[in-house]
């Protein structure tokens, strides 16, 4: 049924592919890597401006709660920093390359 030659072809066919499967498994793995580190620097990026987003937000309520400033003024300026935030997030995910639709200040707050 089956020659001897036909074995030994196929055995050695399939021997010859997995240098190839080798490399193209080496080159994911890199790819991961990079998406991986890409990833986390992305991530501490984002935790960073939301510290400082927090901090300015407690700032403007200390002013609102000592009387320093109207709640007209305390509105205004929350909402400027949420465009300034929203603004953040989307340079910071182009300087990533994550491609997301834009961000806006009524997407955060939902």
């Amino acid at each position: 049924m089956f020659s001897r030659k036909r074995g030994v072809s196929e055995k050695s066919h399939s021997s010859s592919q997995s240098p190839k499967l080798l490399t193209n498994y080496k080159k994911e793995a890199k790819l991961w890597g990079k998406l991986r580190n890409n990833r986390r620097a992305y991530l501490e990026e984002r935790k960073k401006q939301r510290e400082h987003l927090d901090k300015e937000i407690a700032g403007v309520n200390k002013l609102l709660k000592e009387g320093l400033i109207s709640k007209d003024i305390h509105s205004r300026y929350l909402k400027m920093l949420e465009m300034g935030y929203a603004q953040k997030i989307q340079e910071t995910r182009d300087k990533h390359g994550f491609a997301n639709p834009k961000i806006t200040s009524q997407t955060l707050w939902r």
